[in-house]
């Protein structure tokens, strides 16, 4: 055996201690090794030490595999050691210290017996008794499949049949003899046994169950040599307690040979051959985790460009047919339209991944190897087996064993009881129940558990690829870009398809497609090649990187591949011209676009309608995946296998249900069959769901509705606006029956609709647990929409429904416009932009100020339209209208009357700005502008000083805070002071207006001001006594939200808002003062002052 230097072994750490030394984990050549140092102090003096490197020694050459393996032995000082395989976990940790981490069934009894056993009988074949047989001196290995016996230091190599020595061991493992000093070979079938009954009830060897304390060593010895043995246990089988007992005989002359033993195991664990398959993947499916590199992608481009086209291209699935219209896409598409899709970077192309493939790579991910079958083993061999039993598994939770047919009456396992001729002068036998060997419902039980298990047993599993991707396709009409931040998450990968006939400038006219029908979008919006890719770029760059559970590495940055289609209808002349063009854009940033590296351009063109199979679409499909996965924009995600198996689940149970939707109690349900035991791990899982795949999560309004396919939803929400393009005669194609004139009228004129109307177009959606009313809900908590206040009740406004405004009138130069923007740098030139989004979130954020926001009549001289619109500003309780227009590149205020109210008007855009950007998920990093007067190109940029200015464009600064010219300076005369011009009071409600009616819109909004004042929540239940709430309301926040004050919080003013209970005011007026009256003086007079 090898002698190694003490120095070889790093990284020490002690494992525990014992009667004849220590035990320490450490690394020898970079394998985890234990290392077992003696108490004795040289070599020579350590009998322990010779012992079990004499047994070792004598074992090793056999290699067994249920015999730990020795590598090395050495000293270090005065101390000696050995080197060996490492165990995570011994026996005896998990019959007692892990009893619930793990439990384990009939089938692992019967496979660490038959090991045991087997180890036992080469020792004994080999002249060596082991003396101390036990759990702390077996080691499992292989996650508990593998089970192997350990410190030799009491172990004895014999040349007689039996010999005389002091008694060695563990008290309760030693047979009668031993205490009187005579060991053999039966001595180690009596510890067999007792091990045997430890490990079926897990409970330590006793000889009393009523006894408090440990017995004295010696009156264990005496009493057990007086014939007393552990209580009898009932409810195993009969064969199994006769094998127990006939091992710990009185006289060692009636105890079984390990030979024997063998025999009548071999007869027994095979018939269980099943279990362990099933064992392992529940294994699997509880405690499997996986790293995955993800990829998420958005498609962006204007309708007709060709995104469905490029995806299908990307998938390698034939084109759509040439002579039929494929609908316009809606405000987005799932990720499940693109799947997930696995990247094979070794065949260089992607492939979508539906259910039952993802079912079959779980499947292989966890049975890499298939069992024995029972015709390869000998039930009746006599010769030693030197391979693992096959039925070897981990520990798990515990199953039920039910009885094979098969069994032979020897091993019939009838359940033992006490036999009548059960000696009446053992008054110590007793019953233990063995419940611990039951089952209970397992995780391959459920449908996707054994749908995993099938198709591993079927032959049709496959490798777990660990890359994925996962496309979000969306709609390109104006109204559904502004909408699609507020369902997407911002992604790693862009892809912009541009329409290569188009050219970069060439305006693009907009259409809208449905049922074979193509619909004109009468709309002067200025979109082309160009805008699209710039705002494409600088709207995605503003937001922040997506942020949710799991995840361990994300990319810094967002890229940008520019996808033109039709290639094939474009010279090559054309299209290096384009690529100049682009190139060469000063106001556009390529610091982060993929570049086509051979033709040193950045347009990628493709042909997406190659004929389907042809080696030119492959070979097209294969060049883009190609350049796509070289981005490296995964990221890295530890994802529990539990996962998987809960969305797959959760998409079966929709499609069983046939909704496109669960209730939070299904959902709860399915999560505990899966072992999500915390209705927290549920949450989490569900908001990374809603994060990265399909499902969609909203619990703060619709805690009791998790969106399993959002696509009905999103579908509604696009036809809602759809209506406003379709005309009257085709309108029956998006609602059946489709709405009146003057409904549609209303909807297109003036931006309002009923939920009636939303009732009719999404009727096949709703039920007793999805109502119109809901989505009216998420609606108005997203601030896609304002309920409308002085109108016929039930009117919501919907500003994406508006058209474009034709023409904005020249402003005033009295005052003027203050412009709101983001600032991109690009190679030293800045360019404004601002968040896609950004505009109807403003205007809805302004109609939800009640008390000091309200409508301007509909006529010539007021906006209103889907980038413009005209609002009343209530400043000190006088009436102002302030014009708001949305360019694409900026936001701008116009305003005609009073330069006193300027700022208040700022101060209250600025605050909708604020929320909105919020909502988008975009740092609050806006500046203020003014066009310059020198020059068409360059702003006029407002330092933090509010007193000066810095151009975009101009050489020589042009000074417009300066100068005597207030027209600009009155915007911010509360930040500096001007002559002439003095600061305005606070903005006031609206003469004789009634206090903003609040409802759960403003959940997110109320929770926000008191995190922000520093309200701790500690005390809600007094707070919504306050307010008006019951204490048996409060009673089952409570009970339900248990040292969760943020959770109780919340469902407090839920419960506020719906007004229940008592509550009579649901207005800021209330909140503020139940405060006060709670002496939380400083957190209502900050509420109040961010309300005024």
């Amino acid at each position: 055996m090898e002698v190694i230097a003490p120095n070889q072994l790093e990284d020490k750490l002690m494992l525990g201690s014992g009667a004849f030394g220590c035990v320490y984990q450490a690394k020898w050549r970079s394998r985890p090794v234990a290392v077992k140092y003696f108490n004795s102090k040289t070599i020579g003096d350590d009998p322990c030490f010779e012992r079990e490197i004499e047994a070792l020694t004598h074992l090793q050459s056999l290699k067994h595999p249920n015999i730990i393996r020795m590598f090395a032995r050495g000293t270090e000082g005065p101390q000696t050691f050995i080197v060996m395989e490492v165990a995570l976990f011994s026996l005896d940790k998990i019959i007692h210290d892990l009893k619930k981490e793990y439990d384990y069934n009939f089938n692992h009894f019967m496979s660490w017996t038959l090991q045991l056993a087997l180890a036992l009988e080469c020792c004994h074949h080999n002249s060596i008794i082991h003396r101390d047989i036990n759990p702390t001196n077996l080691l499992l290995f292989d996650d508990g499949r593998h089970l192997k016996i350990c410190d030799f230091v009491t172990a004895k190599l014999l040349d007689d049949a039996a010999f005389t020595d002091t008694f060695i061991g563990t008290p309760y493992y030693l047979a009668p003899e031993v205490v009187e000093g005579k060991h053999s070979f039966e001595c180690d079938v009596y510890s067999f046994a007792v091990t045997l009954w430890e490990m079926i009830t897990r409970h330590k060897p006793t000889l009393d169950l009523n006894q408090e304390g440990q017995p004295h060593p010696y009156n264990v010895f005496r009493t057990i040599g007086k014939g007393a043995r552990m209580p009898t246990i009932i409810g195993i089988p009969k064969f199994l307690w006769e094998l127990v007992t006939k091992c710990w005989a009185q006289q060692p002359v009636d105890r079984l040979s390990f030979a024997e033993i063998v025999r009548k195991l071999k007869r027994v664990p095979y018939k269980f051959k099943n279990e362990p398959l099933s064992s392992r993947i529940e294994n699997w499916l509880k405690e499997g985790e996986v790293e995955l590199k993800v990829t998420r992608i958005n498609m962006h481009g204007a309708p007709g460009a060709g995104k469905t086209c490029s995806q299908r291209l990307l998938l390698n699935e034939p084109p759509p047919p040439w002579d039929k219209l494929t609908d316009s896409t809606s405000v987005a598409c799932p990720a499940v339209q693109a799947t997930r899709i696995s990247i094979d970077d070794k065949n260089r192309k992607w492939e979508k991944v539906d259910i039952e493939d993802l079912l079959h790579q779980l499947a292989s991910t966890e049975v890499d190897e298939v069992p024995r079958s029972e015709d390869d083993i000998s039930d009746s061999s006599d010769e030693l087996s030197e391979e693992k039993p096959a039925t070897n598994e981990p520990p798990k939770k515990p199953t039920k064993n039910k009885r094979s047919e098969s069994e032979s009456s020897e091993t019939e396992p009838t359940e033992n009881e006490p036999t009548k001729n059960e000696p009446t002068k053992k008054k110590l036998v007793q019953k233990i129940s063995t419940e611990n060997i039951s089952t209970e419902n397992k995780l391959t039980n459920t449908e996707v558990g054994e749908r995993i298990l099938h198709a591993f047993k079927t032959g049709k599993s496959k490798k777990l690829n660990a890359n994925w991707v996962y496309f979000i396709d969306s709609g390109g009409q104006p109204a559904y870009r502004e909408l699609l931040p507020l369902f997407t998450k911002a992604a790693a990968l862009n892809i912009i398809t541009i329409d290569l006939t188009k050219g970069l400038d060439e305006k693009s006219n907009f259409q809208y497609r449905i049922s074979q029908n193509m619909f004109p979008i009468k709309t002067k919006l200025h979109y082309s090649n160009r805008s699209i890719i710039r705002s494409t770029i600088s709207s995605e760059a503003m937001v922040n990187p997506i942020k949710f559970p799991y995840v361990s590495d994300m990319p810094k940055h967002h890229h940008y591949l520019i996808l033109g289609t039709r290639k094939e209808l474009v010279t090559e002349e054309k299209l290096k011209e384009m690529n100049e063009s682009l190139i060469n854009s000063s106001n556009l940033s390529l610091k982060s676009v993929i570049w086509n590296t051979p033709q040193e351009s950045i347009i990628f063109p493709v042909n997406t309608m190659l004929p389907a199979g042809s080696k030119e679409r492959e070979d097209a499909s294969m060049e883009i995946c190609t350049e796509l996965s070289n981005c490296r924009v995964e990221m890295t995600i530890k994802l529990p296998i539990r996962l998987f198996t809960f969305e797959i689940s959760l998409q079966l149970e929709a499609e069983r249900k046939k909704r496109s939707f669960l209730t939070k109690t299904e959902v709860i349900k399915i999560g505990k069959s899966l072992r999500l035991d915390e209705e927290s791990d549920i949450i989490t899982a569900l908001q990374y769901l809603h994060n990265v795949t399909i499902i969609l999560y909203y619990g703060d309004v619709l805690e009791n509705l998790i969106f399993i396919n959002p696509k009905p939803i999103l579908d509604v929400l696009s036809r809602l606006i759809a209506i406003t393009y379709v005309s009257q005669a085709k309108i029956q194609s998006i609602a059946d029956p489709p709405p009146s004139p003057g409904e549609k009228n209303s909807l297109v004129k003036l931006g309002l609709f009923k939920e009636e109307l939303l009732a009719i177009i999404g009727k096949q959606i709703f039920n007793n647990d999805f109502q119109p009313s809901h989505m009216i809900t998420l609606l108005k908590h997203l601030h896609i929409i304002a309920e409308v206040e002085n109108k016929e009740e039930g009117h919501y406004f919907f500003p994406c429904s508006l058209p474009s405004c034709d023409k904005i009138e020249e402003p005033s130069t009295k005052i003027q416009p203050l412009l709101i923007a983001w600032q991109i740098g690009n190679s030293g030139t800045k360019t404004l932009a601002i968040p896609q989004g950004l505009f109807p979130l403003t205007i809805v954020h302004l109609l939800e100020q009640r008390d000091y926001v309200d409508f301007t009549p509909v006529g010539k001289s007021y906006y209103r339209y889907y980038d413009a619109m005209s609002l009343h500003v209530y400043i000190e309780k006088k009436k102002y209208t302030i014009d708001i227009v949305n360019c694409y590149t900026h936001i701008k205020i116009c305003f005609y009357d009073c330069k006193k109210a300027c700022p208040q008007i700022r101060k209250l855009v600025i605050e909708a700005i604020k929320r909105s950007s919020k909502n988008l998920d975009v740092d609050d990093n806006h500046i203020f502008a003014f066009k310059c007067a020198a020059d068409e190109q360059c702003y006029c940029i407002v330092k933090e000083d509010y007193s000066s200015t810095i151009c975009t464009h101009c050489r020589s600064p042009c000074e417009v805070l300066e100068s005597d010219d207030d027209s600009c300076r009155c915007w911010f005369s509360d930040q500096i002071s001007s002559p002439g011009v003095e600061a305005s009071d606070a903005p006031s409600k609206r003469h004789g207006g009634q206090p903003t009616e609040l409802d759960t819109s403003h959940l997110i909004d109320i929770l926000d001001l008191l995190w922000d004042h520093g309200y701790s929540g500690v005390d809600y239940y007094f707070l919504g006594l306050r307010l008006g709430l019951l204490p048996r309301t409060l009673d089952v926040i409570k009970e339900n939200n248990k040292d969760d004050v943020r959770g109780c919080l919340t469902k407090c003013l839920t419960a506020w808002l719906e007004q229940r209970d008592n509550v009579k005011n649901r207005t800021y007026d209330a909140l503020i003062q139940a405060l006060r009256k709670m002496g939380e003086k400083a957190v209502a007079d900050g509420i109040e002052r961010n309300r005024n």
